[in-house]
């Protein structure tokens, strides 16, 4: 019988942080022998018909929806919301309209047992909220990708940024203040590897704020959805890492990076700051144009390039934690809540 059973979006299988968050915890889940099933909301509420043991977990992608699994439930079924983001997080909204999103949140968070989150960082969110009585169930991602030989060093900066093309990436904003402090004659590549379909409207912003600039057009490029292979190569064949994010509530790709030796300069938004050793691993940065700048710094300076990245090549975090450590977290987290 089904112990955990997981409802994920439609689109599980494209690319995107969260659906690469379910699909390695759910197969390290199985490797460990937990009875795991997954699919999307039709048959996730068939399977709750006839089983009353099951927990039932369902991605924030489905918030909207997750009043008509609450109301499916049988009185011992618990429902546990996977908090990749909300929309009460997104970064552009202002005090009205996050006190709108926050008090439509509450409403739907009534009735969950509790929430299965990425960070601390999202825990104390949400605690702050006066969430009585909820569990939290707190699994980091572990590596989706690791090296598999020593990097190549480009021999020019090459920036890498891995993120969908949707406004709380911030990609629209770090082009245009990259274009307001490059020049023609600078030397520098930077590859956006993600989907362009999400948000085609900002992504069309996108191209052609890069297309419209004599600084940029030659320098950026778009590279839509890539595999995990691809990433690997793009991994072991930049200088840095940019994530110009204006809220990570983890940052599956910041982490990466890292992990391939890569410095990362990132815009200082949600929990990329746990990421980052400020001068040793990279550099934070508190707006867009600061961002840009520190781009510019050191495609003019190869030299204290190679310096940084010479820094970063002695990982300063460990990597060895596993998917399977993470089941394993979920497990033991999940029946010290049900105890």
């Amino acid at each position: 019988m089904t112990d955990h059973f997981f409802v994920l979006p439609e689109n599980r299988n494209l690319p995107s942080g969260g659906n690469r968050y379910n699909h390695f915890l759910i197969r390290a889940l199985i490797r460990l022998g937990v009875a795991v099933e997954s699919g999307g909301l039709s048959q996730a509420l068939q399977r709750m018909k006839g089983n009353t043991r099951m927990s039932v977990w369902v991605d924030s992608l489905y918030l909207s929806r997750l009043q008509v699994v609450l109301e499916s439930a049988a009185s011992k079924q618990p429902i546990y919301l996977i908090v990749h983001h909300l929309p009460s997080f997104e970064p552009d909204l202002d005090r009205e309209e996050i006190a709108m999103e926050i008090a439509r949140e509450k409403e739907s968070f009534s009735g969950v047992a509790g929430f299965l989150v990425t960070s601390t960082y999202v825990k104390q969110r949400l605690e702050a909220r006066g969430l009585k009585g909820k569990k939290f169930i707190i699994v980091p991602p572990a590596l989706c990708l690791k090296p598999s030989q020593r990097p190549v060093e480009p021999k020019r900066f090459t920036g890498l940024m891995v993120s969908n093309l949707i406004a709380r990436k911030g990609i629209l904003e770090f082009l245009e203040s990259l274009e307001r402090v490059t020049k023609p004659k600078d030397e520098f590549v930077v590859n956006i590897a993600g989907r362009h379909d999400i948000e085609p409207c900002y992504a069309d912003a996108c191209f052609q704020s890069a297309a419209d600039s004599s600084s940029l057009k030659k320098h950026i490029r778009f590279l839509g959805a890539v595999t995990m292979k691809g990433l690997e190569k793009l991994y072991s064949s930049s200088s840095v890492f940019i994530s110009a994010s204006k809220m990570e509530t983890f940052g599956m790709a910041i982490q990466e990076a890292l992990a391939f030796g890569l410095p990362v300069f990132a815009y200082d938004g949600g929990y990329a700051k746990a990421h980052i050793v400020e001068r040793i691993n990279g550099y934070l940065c508190s707006t867009f144009l600061e961002l840009a700048e520190k781009c510019v710094e050191f495609i003019r300076d190869p030299e204290k390039l190679k310096s940084l990245r010479e820094n970063s090549e002695k990982p300063s975090m460990d990597y060895g934690y596993t998917w399977d450590d993470a089941a394993a977290a979920f497990i033991r987290q999940i029946s010290y809540a049900q105890a």
